[in-house]
């Protein structure tokens, strides 16, 4: 079966479900933008006033696109908080780092691959 482009609506809800993890305690906006939604789209977040779009713009695993997801929306906001490592990987100074591990996608310890935190959703 064909990769496909990961629907709008759902990579919306992952990226609700992720923020919920990485700025919790902060206000932000989520919206998704495409002039053609055949040629795909971008999510944008705006957070406290800086806004930042991850595009999906080609087919990949519905994992992989969460997992790409979870990266771009905790660097934008670790580049708005200054750094605070979010999520924290307990026991270090460091955030986790969102990858896939045994086709699930996680956040992970950056130092101990195999060490996984939890699973982003």
């Amino acid at each position: 079966m064909a990769e496909l482009i990961p629907d709008p609506n759902e990579v919306l809800a992952w990226a609700e479900l992720v923020m919920a993890q990485l700025a919790p305690d902060r206000p932000y906006a989520l919206w998704v933008e495409s002039d053609d939604p055949y040629a795909g789209y971008r999510i944008w977040l705006d957070l406290d006033g800086n806004a930042s779009g991850v595009a999906f713009v080609s087919p990949e695993p519905p994992v992989e696109a969460l997992a790409r997801l979870a990266d771009q929306l905790q660097q934008h906001v670790m580049e708005t908080t200054q750094g605070r490592p979010a999520p924290a990987c307990p026991g270090h100074q460091h955030p986790a780092v969102a990858d896939v591990v045994k086709g699930t996608a996680v956040w992970r310890c950056m130092n101990s691959p195999s060490r996984v935190v939890r699973p982003i959703t």
